[in-house]
């Protein structure tokens, strides 16, 4: 809910800004929300999960990956495709393939070294961008591919859907989750089969009620 509000308190700055400074300005603080937490919470002792995890991932230090999406969001809908204007070389597939392909070996790396993860100042602060570059490459890859490819859409259509409420997903299956297994009283099958309906149904409703409003009001002030 936190980013719904950020949204609707930015989307004036938002649509005029140069995606790459959105996602420059988006990395940079959560980076220096990541490092105030850690080293607030953690100075003198050894850091873990459970002290760190809801602090760190409060809404600026998100604003990473909510960055990286922004900005796609940015160049998807840009008519003057002014994030491709630096090269054509931008625009190729090949490119975002490479650069993904680039990235993932030392993000993964990296991560089996210290998979442990919180105990580390570096990990915390800095390492979640990395996967945020990853899922932006191919993100721009298989919207070129899309774009290539004609798509049965009656065979597609449930997918293209679960795609427009996938942030609703992700906002809520957390809590959904919290609800249920506190409740014990359910086997494994029942609490995934209700996991999965109260959270497409609540993703459903935002998607109606919450995203699409803003994203008409975004269009209006395009």
């Amino acid at each position: 809910m936190q980013f719904y509000l950020l949204i609707l308190l930015t989307i004036r700055y938002l649509v005029r800004l140069h995606p790459l400074i959105i996602l420059l300005a988006c990395i940079t603080i959560s980076w220096a929300w990541r490092a105030l937490v850690f080293f607030l919470l953690c100075h003198g002792m050894a850091c873990t999960a459970e002290v760190i995890f809801v602090p760190s991932t409060q809404l600026p230090g998100c604003l990473d990956g909510f960055g990286f999406g922004i900005c796609l969001a940015r160049v998807i809908l840009d008519k003057n495709g002014q994030f491709y204007s630096i090269s054509s070389i931008y625009q190729s597939a090949w490119f975002w393939t490479a650069t993904g392909a680039v990235v993932a070996w030392p993000t993964f790396n990296i991560y089996w070294q210290w998979s442990s993860y919180w105990e580390f100042w570096w990990m915390v602060i800095f390492w979640k961008t990395l996967p945020g570059v990853i899922f932006f490459a191919v993100l721009i890859v298989a919207i070129k591919a899309v774009s290539l490819i004609k798509l049965n859409k009656y065979i597609f259509t449930p997918f293209w859907y679960l795609g427009e409420i996938s942030y609703g997903i992700y906002l809520w299956h957390f809590l959904v989750i919290l609800i249920f297994s506190k409740a014990k009283i359910f086997t494994a099958e029942e609490f995934l089969v209700l996991t999965l309906f109260f959270t497409i149904s609540l993703a459903i409703f935002s998607w109606h009620f919450l995203e699409k409003p803003i994203i008409r009001r975004f269009h209006e002030l395009v």
